[in-house]
């Protein structure tokens, strides 16, 4: 309505209905603008965009049904500004002369002309939400938006414009961040647990948040944000700094570039929560993040077609890498995460480039193999996902469970569903609170000394040699001897078990095992058993003849290869 006011002296001095067609198309032009835009980093084709004025954010013309129904709604209002008016009469019949069809006509060529091309998602510090375009340094919802900002992607919170505005001013909301983010009152809580003061853990937090006077059961969103807690420490390990670290990592995901150049791995066995995690992040940040097969991450030839890396690269907030394993291409992540220009190629399309907008969380039950140069020990960061999630006959303590970091396996959907609007409250109020305006980044704090002393060991294990030197078990042991049989066998056991049979060759771990080895292989020398039992029965027979006359033969000798003083504790018989 206040659109249509703007041009009220232009609406009442019209004199025919081509006027009001022009004052029409005059007004959709200036307020709700059709373009025809080619999107960088995007496999679509140039298509129509017009802007919605009501959600302030670029829409795509899916038909044009949808340009028609903004120039039906410019006619209503334009009626009802004047309804009260004394031009009411005359605006009613030139409106009702308007021919849509014209106008929209006009828009179509006119649009079609000038075809812009314009980059999707590069904005670093707006993100797009459900009810407009989410400010992440101002707090502002469509306040100030970029021009021509275009994004397929969406944050599907489920939360209002008037709450996504007041997320991170709400004293209530800001009081239990910073109770929830305190030393203090994790130790109080863990404390609580470990005295057993409930049987459960959500209860436990509740007393304890009610002690701390954060507790309010008429806040969905304070509710949440203790579910999401309670659910991050048992994944963390009840690991304080290793919390506090993770939390300005999950911040930092907001923020469109990988500016702190830094590959995340979350390990662990089976079991323990890392799946569940990731599926919370991708409920968070909907179409934002996108999952990709390991394959991505392999060596390949430069002109072979990356379309999963190359669609979600230059758009994405995050990409997920569930089960990282086998060979990965340590040079290939390193310009993943540089924070610099790259290009990747869609299929039947030419090379797409530009500065990575989205981070690479990955998982992993097992160690890749790649080279752990100094480079790419600088990029990695390891998350130690120890814990471990079991189906419990008896209900034990909460003591018990802290104690021998096992906990109640909850399958229901309910985890992720009641905590994702914490999750994301939690990670918004820290980026707020922890952000540097000067360059509008949130630095992320030095990794904890457990997680360096987990990475150390996790990152020694990458290279095959040593994966296997640790699944065989290895020994030096006096007078034990090794034959390059059973070397070969245990080699092929390994890679069977590892399922890596066929992906890689055991020339590579033999290499190794000679250089490290080497000087304690032994090559030993004796009849053949098959030509001395030749010999014994031509003898015999010779005896019977009475004709035995000794004759000199040349002996076929067999070479045993061995190492001295090794032993291989874990080969078994079937394989040797």
């Amino acid at each position: 309505m206040s659109v249509v006011l703007d041009m009220k002296k232009s609406i009442e001095s019209c004199i025919s209905s081509d006027e009001m067609s022009d004052i029409i198309l005059k007004i959709l032009k200036r307020y709700s603008p059709v373009i025809v835009a080619s999107l960088k980093h995007s496999c679509k084709k140039p298509v129509r965009y017009y802007w919605n004025i009501i959600k302030e954010q670029w829409q795509e013309v899916l038909n044009d049904a949808d340009i028609r129904s903004i120039l039906i709604n410019i006619k209503v209002k334009i009626k009802k500004a004047f309804l009260n008016s004394a031009v009411q009469l005359k605006i009613e019949e030139f409106c009702k002369s308007v021919d849509v069809n014209v106008i929209l006509a006009v828009i179509t060529s006119e649009s079609n002309m000038d075809r812009l091309t314009i980059q999707m998602d590069q904005h670093k510090w707006y993100i797009k939400t459900e009810n407009g375009i989410l400010d992440l340094l101002t707090g502002h919802v469509s306040g100030i938006v970029p021009e021509f900002y275009l994004s397929d992607n969406t944050l599907y919170l489920g939360l209002n414009r008037l709450q996504l505005i007041h997320l991170r001013t709400d004293k209530k909301l800001i009081q239990t961040y910073e109770v929830l983010t305190s030393k203090h009152f994790f130790n109080k809580y863990l404390k609580y647990l470990l005295t057993d003061l409930t049987s459960d853990f959500y209860d436990t937090l509740v007393e304890t948040a009610i002690e701390f006077n954060i507790f309010d059961i008429n806040c969905e969103i304070i509710m949440s944000m203790l579910k999401f807690y309670m659910h991050l420490c048992k994944y963390m390990s009840f690991e304080y700094e290793q919390l506090i670290f993770m939390m300005d990592v999950l911040s930092s995901i907001l923020i469109a570039t990988n500016y702190s150049r830094h590959f995340y791995i979350l390990q662990g066995i089976t079991g323990n929560g890392k799946s569940k995690f990731f599926e919370m992040i991708t409920k968070v940040f909907g179409t934002y993040s996108q999952s990709i097969r390991n394959v991505n991450l392999q060596s390949g030839k430069g002109i072979n077609a990356q379309p999963e890396i190359a669609s979600s690269l230059f758009r994405k907030r995050i990409i997920a890498i569930e089960e990282l394993c086998g060979k990965i291409d340590e040079n290939l992540v390193k310009e993943l995460t540089g924070n610099s220009q790259t290009s990747f190629r869609n299929l039947y399309e030419q090379n797409m480039g530009g500065r990575p907008s989205a981070k690479l969380f990955a998982s992993t039950n097992t160690t890749p193999i790649c080279t752990a140069t100094e480079a790419f020990r600088a990029r990695v960061i390891v998350f130690p996902f120890n814990s471990k999630f079991e189906n419990f006959e008896n209900n034990f303590e909460t003591s018990a469970q802290i104690e021998a970091d096992r906990y109640k396996l909850e399958k229901s959907d309910s985890i992720v569903d009641e905590s994702f609007i914490g999750f994301f409250t939690l990670i918004y109020i820290h980026l707020f609170q922890n952000v540097n305006f000067d360059d509008g980044y949130i630095h992320v704090r030095p990794e904890p000394d457990i997680m360096k002393e987990f990475k150390e060991q996790y990152l020694s294990l990458t290279s095959l040699y040593k994966q296997f030197k640790q699944y065989a078990d290895v020994q030096t042991v006096e007078g034990e001897v090794t034959t390059v049989t059973d070397l070969l066998s245990a080699i092929r056991q390994f890679l069977v078990e590892t399922k890596r049979l066929g992906t890689v060759k055991d020339e590579e771990i033999v290499t190794n095992f000679d250089e490290e080895y080497g000087h304690l292989k032994q090559t030993k020398t004796h009849d053949s058993i098959y030509e001395m039992s030749a010999m014994n029965l031509e003898f015999e027979s010779e005896e019977e003849e009475g004709e035995y006359e000794p004759t000199v033969k040349k002996k076929k000798m067999t070479y045993i290869v061995y190492y001295e003083n090794i032993v291989i504790r874990n080969l078994k018989k079937k394989f040797n």
